[in-house]
């Protein structure tokens, strides 16, 4: 925790605190020689799993970070879709997997928001809103169904994010 405090300040150490599945996640990630890294100019997150490294955005409100945290974290801790590859997967089966786990890494998401909102944290409308949608509009069915129509941090629809991902490998 103190590498945290020194890396991401106070506050974030503080907040992170306050997530028993963020705490567990951060252990395994240590565990597992997981690096976590602050980007300037990013508002989001994203990590590389082939150097086991996860980038979180310096901007944005400290508990969107621990909330981007949390989502990067299940990718590199519980995903399961393997680098996009003609040889093992065609295009419809990628699309598939990925899919599926943005799911999931969504509803670890969600349960770290929910741990925050039950520490009386305020939050922002739109992850409420993704809160409202898995609790009473289908669970995690739902929320895939909503990536079909959600645009990634690159301006475009994750459909069209991960096919443009398996397109550029087989090149």
């Amino acid at each position: 925790m103190l590498r945290i405090r020194r890396q991401f300040g106070q506050r974030f150490a503080y907040r992170l605190s306050k997530s028993p599945t963020l705490l567990s996640d951060l252990k395994l990630l240590r565990k597992r020689h997981v690096k976590i890294r602050r980007v300037r100019h990013l508002w989001g997150a994203y990590s590389v799993s082939t150097t086991k490294t996860i980038y979180i955005g310096a901007d944005g409100a400290v508990t969107d970070q621990l909330l981007h945290l949390a989502h990067e974290a299940y990718h590199i801790l519980f995903g399961e879709t393997p680098e996009p590859s003609p040889r093992r997967m065609s295009r419809r089966q990628y699309l598939r997997m990925m899919l599926d786990e943005e799911a999931d890494a969504q509803v670890h998401e969600l349960s770290v928001l929910k741990e925050f909102m039950q520490a009386g944290y305020h939050l922002p409308a739109h992850r409420r809103d993704d809160y409202r949608r898995y609790r009473f509009g289908g669970g995690r069915a739902a929320l895939r169904k909503a990536l079909l129509a959600t645009e990634t941090y690159s301006d475009e629809l994750y459909p069209a994010f991960y096919r443009r991902q398996y397109d550029e490998s087989c090149n």
